[in-house]
């Protein structure tokens, strides 16, 4: 199943044209953005993970790339935050520039807030979030990406 998971996150990334910095909003487990990262589908990823345990386990992840010299380590930041608790001005520091450019994928978003909620108050863009989903329609069912639209 791992490898069946981590196959049909690579397709759907390149379902779309990423840009070279993800954000991707509920990581979880990192399921989007390390697949993203690994095969050189970006340059720069933000993980946001308001979870205590799941954020450690993403800020471990990024210490093992280090340790091990993965060349694009100090380009992964963890941030152990809710989505609305994101600074615009964070985002873009790490960016190195605007966030017109800037693809947030989103698996499970979760919070008091709804997605548009959340992404209005930290002043984010929302015109390039996808949506993590599984397909119901295909057989068999797989997950896929879509624009969200707000």
């Amino acid at each position: 199943m791992p490898d069946q998971l981590y196959a049909e996150s690579l397709e759907s990334l390149r379902s779309i044209e990423l840009s070279k910095t993800i954000v991707d909003v509920g990581a979880g487990s990192g399921i989007l953005g390390i697949p993203a990262l690994l095969e050189g589908m970006c340059e720069k990823l933000v993980l946001i993970e308001p979870q205590p345990k799941k954020a450690a386990f993403l800020e471990y992840f990024r210490s093992q790339l280090h340790q091990y010299d993965f060349p694009l380590a100090s380009k992964v930041k963890v941030l152990p935050l809710f989505l609305e608790n994101v600074s615009r001005e964070t985002l873009e520091s790490f960016a190195q520039g605007t966030l017109d450019n800037v693809d947030f994928v989103v698996r499970a978003f979760s919070g008091a807030k709804t997605l548009k909620e959340a992404f209005d108050q930290s002043g984010l863009p929302t015109n390039r979030v996808y949506d993590f989903f599984v397909d119901e329609k295909s057989t068999p069912q797989k997950f896929m990406l879509r624009k969200v639209s707000f």
